[in-house]
Formats: structure tokens, C-alpha cells, sequence
């Protein structure tokens, strides 16, 4: 297996976070721990084109992000729609995303 190849394995996180130095700091221990960690974005909107772009395995999702948007709001949403295969871990509903019913992208409020 090439470095590459062993790169498109890991496990992706995505880092929903408007706090620069906590998200510095998952960011950092999260890639450390053999994680891919997905560029930080700090808006919903950006969180949303993200997912369903890369299709992350975790969401790692703050209650109040720039802007004034809601971090609840944003894992309900992810929570609601199949397209994006995201959960909320407080509720423990999976979404679905691609083909594959047995990829699920889990959404942690911070």
C-alpha cells in the first residue's frame, strides 16, 4: 500500500469550531492521533458543502459558531438529511450518505 492509499483510509474528521485556538488544537491532537482532519471551517453553510463534498466519518460541531449560526441547528440539519450521512450523537439517529449504508458521519456538539 502506497502512503497515499494509506492516507485515503484513515478516518476523517471534520471541525465545525470559531474558536481558532480550540480548533487549532483538535485539529492538531486529531492529526496526531492518525486521523484525516479536514480543513476548519467555522460556518454552517461552509460545514454543510463540506460534508457532503468530503463525507467525513465525525463531525466535531460547536453549539455557537461565527456569524450567529447555531451549532445545535447545524447537527439537527445534518441529523435530517441522508445526503449528508450525518448524526447527532445526542439522539444516536444515523444518516446515510452515498450508496453504502454502512458509512455513517456521527455529529458531536461541543
Amino acid at each position: 500500500m502506497t502512503q497515499a492509499q494509506a492516507r485515503e483510509n484513515l478516518e476523517t474528521v471534520m471541525i465545525v469550531e470559531d474558536e481558532q485556538m480550540v480548533a487549532m488544537c483538535l485539529f492538531d491532537e486529531l492529526q496526531a492521533a492518525g486521523y484525516k482532519v479536514l480543513n476548519l471551517t467555522d460556518r454552517q453553510a461552509e460545514a454543510l458543502q463540506v460534508a457532503k463534498a468530503e463525507k467525513p466519518h465525525l463531525a466535531l460541531v460547536n453549539i455557537a459558531l461565527a456569524g450567529g449560526d447555531d451549532g445545535i441547528e447545524l447537527s439537527e440539519h445534518f441529523e435530517g438529511h441522508g445526503d449528508t450521512g450525518l448524526a447527532d450523537q445526542r439522539t444516536g439517529q444515523p444518516g446515510q450518505f452515498g450508496q453504502d449504508s454502512g458509512d455513517r458521519l456521527h455529529a458531536q456538539t461541543l
